[in-house]
């Protein structure tokens, strides 16, 4: 049987997910393969997603910087799906399970997307909120 790999598309670049070998390979370049066991070391994982960088202009990820506020030219933070979301049936193969053991939970995706984060940490905290001090203080005592 035949497995048809889901896609991820980044900044008009489109990669092949193979979690069972832990892959991403562009379309237009099949022999070039970046390793998702890296982008998780290189970037940052939780339970959902992995952030890392990547540079628009030669498609390619990179360590995420230890000053978040300061990003290399021409790259911007990426948030990939985590691996059983992008691939469950590879991820189940990878892990020696039925093909079909996580589809319930996560449903097979032909196409995905990846989330950009343009604004950096120093950006987010200049950004004025939408709720007053005082009315924080008011959210906050109400929770005790």
């Amino acid at each position: 049987m035949t497995r048809v790999l889901p896609r991820i598309e980044i900044e008009g670049f489109v990669f092949r997910v193979d979690s069972r070998s832990m892959e991403l390979s562009p379309v237009k370049e099949p022999g070039t393969k970046v390793s998702l066991r890296e982008l998780i070391a290189k970037g940052k994982l939780n339970d959902h997603s992995v952030t890392c960088l990547f540079d628009r202009v030669k498609g390619t990820f990179s360590a995420l910087p230890y000053d978040i506020n300061v990003l290399p030219k021409g790259t911007v933070r990426v948030v990939l799906p985590h691996p059983i979301v992008l691939d469950p049936v590879g991820v189940a193969l990878r892990h020696g399970k039925a093909p079909d053991a996580y589809t319930k939970v996560f449903p097979v995706r032909r196409m995905h997307r990846a989330e950009l984060l343009e604004t950096t940490v120093r950006k987010m905290l200049k950004e004025p909120r939408n709720v007053s001090r005082g009315q924080q203080n008011k959210n906050f005592r109400k929770r005790f």
